[in-house]
Parts: structure tokens; C-alpha cells; sequence
């Protein structure tokens, strides 16, 4: 879970490091510094040291610092994975008190607010760390404090919140990853199918355009609405009582077959693929397939595996329908002839790639997009020779 993550070795100092740094000098509470440090040079927050820090504070609760540094002990104690839930919550509410006294101008309360919450939320207070998050936007509109806020209703289930949220940041402008992956997700919980594909289209538009430098991390929200919405249906069920997916219209179907976020569930398989570990390669495509049986990639990539795995029969049958949807797609007419190659009909291979030779010539733009024609020519010399020989 969340405090699993923070089990490492190198332990992060960097807050308490930092305070003690900037606030070394004007701290004039000795037992404040005196904490601080100790807490700076034991490295580990201990369940003891967490404790004196919430007593310092009970003890002070108008010192600004003392609040201050409690906290800043009880995040690192939540970094490195401690479980007394209990001083942190008191240190955590009382800090949380005192915000609104502490700050002026709203901007700051959101932003202490929304720092509290994401504490509460690393602990698994997901329903508190919502009411903080709530407070703190109503303060400040701040798209990071709509971030946290997306999660929390995603977590608890609830569609009409996620969507309220979401337009209210689309009317302010603000248009990001997260509006678009919740956007989806959300129309997915009231059962507005083709408004959800609509978000996952947005977002998809995203992971291929060239300029865009957060590439990766929107490819990891567009997967996970791809696993909400094609991938598994079990979860689906779970959550929305039956599967979305199995209650769509032709309409609806027919939009997804062609909607451009599938290529990049098809980019994430590649991606699998090339790895090497075609197993879960496999599998993913097995439940596409399930899913959109017509969609031609997904009939290649399984061929592609099945080639890998030596299994060329398997191979052949899904590559020829694969080739059946698309006769366009060359990178399937290759792995058929290697696949023929490779069980020694080399006859059949040789025909294939004249086959190939053929298509490119006729179209010559074709080769850089796929970039067979060299591999292919090899194949077809090496296929020319071998027949010869059998037929000598």
C-alpha cells in the first residue's frame, strides 16, 4: 500500500533536514530545536521520539513551531513506514486547527490544508483527508487540491462528485490528465458510455501528440482507464454491478472499435511484447481479443507471440486473420512468412514475401512505416535458394 513504498533503505531526511536548516537560527524554544535535531540525527522516527513530539506540542499548542515541527516528524514517521496511527492523527488535527488562525490570505489555508490531507490520505484516512481537501478548495481553487479531491471520490465510488469537480475545472480552464482520466471514469459510474469514451478519445490525443514531454505519465492514466473499460470486466462488475462493456450498443461498439485510444492499449501490449514476457503479453491480448475480436492488431500481436513461442500453428492461424481484417498490415505478412520459414515450408515463406515484395513496390511510402523491405528481400534470397535446393 501507500506505506509500503516507503520502506527503503536510503531514508528521506529532506524535510526535517530542511527545517532544521532554515530554522535553526530564529527558534528561540530550546526543546523545539532540541527535537528537531534529535530527530535529524537518529534518522529513524522512532515510535518514542513521535510521541515526544506529540506531547511537545499538546503541551504548546499556541507555538507556531512546535505544531510545525510535530509535523514535519510525523510525515517522515509516515515515509518510513510507521503504523502508531494515533499520535499522528492528534498531531495531524491539531496542526489542522490552527491553520485558519495561523494564515491570512486563502491561498495559504489551501495550501496547508491540502498538505494535511494528503497526510491523512498516505495513512489510508481517505473519508477525512476528503473533508480536509473539501475545506481546503473552497478556500482556494487549486488545481492540486482538485487532484487529491479526484481521488478521494474515485475511491469512494462516486461518479456525480468526480463530475461536478471535473466541470468546474473545465469552466475555470483547466484541462489536464487528471480532469480527462476522471472525466472518463466518472461518466463510466452513471453509465454514460459514450461521454466516458469521449474523455479516454481527449486523453488518447495526448499520449500521441509528438510535442507533448509527460508522455509516460499519461500513458499510465490512459491504461488504467483502459483496464476500467476493456480490460477487466470483473472489476467493472464489481463496482458498477455488471460490466459496462457487455450492455454497450452497436453504436457504442462501433465507436470503440474505431475510437484511437485502443492503438494505445495496443502500444502498451508493443510495449509488453518487446519486453519479452510474452505470457502477460498473452494474456492481455486473449481479453482484448475477447473484447474486439475484428481489431487486426490485436490478431498480429497474438501471432507475434505465438511465433516467439515456437507455437507456429497458433501463429499462422491468428496472423492469416489478422491479414484477413487488414491485407495492408506488412508486419503480420512478415512474421507469416518467418513463421513458414521457421517450419521449413520454405515454399510457402518464399511466396509470401514476393507477396510483400510486391505491395512495398507498389507502394513505396509504405516501406519506411513498416520496415520489412529490407528483411523481406534477405528472406526472399535466402527462401529462393532453399527452394531450389529442395526442388534440385
Amino acid at each position: 500500500g501507500n506505506n509500503e513504498r516507503f520502506r527503503e533503505k536510503d531514508l528521506r531526511q529532506s524535510k526535517i533536514d530542511s527545517i532544521v536548516q532554515e530554522y535553526e537560527e530564529r527558534l528561540s524554544q530550546t526543546d523545539v530545536l532540541e527535537l528537531m535535531i534529535t530527530a535529524k540525527q537518529c534518522g529513524i522516527v522512532t515510535d518514542e521520539l513521535l510521541n515526544e513530539a506529540n506531547e511537545l506540542a499538546d503541551h504548546n499548542p499556541e507555538n507556531f513551531m512546535c505544531q510545525f515541527a510535530a509535523l514535519a516528524i510525523a510525515e517522515e514517521y509516515i515515509r518510513q513506514g510507521g503504523t502508531d496511527y494515533s499520535n499522528v492523527m492528534k498531531i495531524i488535527n491539531r496542526y489542522n486547527e490552527g491553520i485558519i488562525d495561523r494564515y491570512s490570505e486563502s491561498v495559504q489555508v489551501a495550501q496547508e490544508k491540502t498538505y494535511v490531507a494528503r497526510l491523512l490520505i498516505d495513512i489510508g484516512k481517505i473519508n477525512e483527508g476528503c473533508e480536509v481537501l473539501e475545506e481546503a478548495y473552497s478556500y482556494e481553487p487549486l488545481e492540486e487540491t482538485a487532484d487529491y479531491l479526484l481521488f478521494c471520490y474515485n475511491t469512494q465510488d462516486d461518479g456525480e462528485k468526480i463530475l461536478a469537480l471535473v466541470r468546474d475545472l473545465e469552466n475555470r480552464g483547466i484541462v489536464s490528465r487528471e480532469t480527462l482520466f476522471y472525466g472518463a471514469v466518472g461518466n463510466l459510474y452513471i453509465g454514460d458510455v459514450m461521454n466516458s469514451l469521449q474523455y479516454g478519445t481527449k486523453l488518447t490525443e495526448r499520449v500521441t501528440d509528438k510535442t507533448n514531454t509527460e508522455k509516460e505519465k499519461d500513458m499510465e492514466y490512459l491504461n488504467g482507464y483502459l483496464g476500467y473499460l476493456l480490460i477487466d470486466n470483473e472489476y467493472v462488475r464489481d463496482i458498477w454491478g455488471e460490466a459496462v462493456v457487455e450492455e454497450l450498443s452497436e453504436e457504442e461498439w462501433n465507436y470503440v472499435r474505431t475510437c484511437p485510444f485502443l492503438e494505445a492499449s495496443i502500444l502498451a501490449v508493443d510495449s509488453i511484447y518487446n519486453s519479452g514476457d510474452y505470457d502477460k503479453a498473452l494474456t492481455q491480448l486473449e481479453i482484448m481479443d475477447g473484447e474486439v475480436p475484428e481489431l487486426s492488431k490485436v490478431k498480429y500481436y497474438q501471432g507475434a507471440v505465438y511465433c516467439a513461442l515456437e507455437e507456429y500453428e497458433k501463429a499462422i492461424e491468428n496472423l492469416k486473420q489478422c491479414l484477413q481484417i487488414d491485407a495492408t498490415n506488412l508486419q503480420a505478412a512478415y512474421t507469416l512468412a518467418k513463421c513458414y520459414e521457421n517450419m521449413g515450408q520454405y515454399d510457402l515463406a518464399l511466396n509470401q514475401c514476393e507477396s510483400i515484395l510486391q505491395q512495398l513496390n507498389q507502394k513505396r511510402e509504405v516501406i519506411d512505416s513498416y520496415g520489412v523491405y529490407e528483411e523481406t528481400e534477405i528472406m526472399y534470397e535466402n527462401m529462393k535458394q532453399k527452394v531450389g535446393c529442395t526442388n534440385g
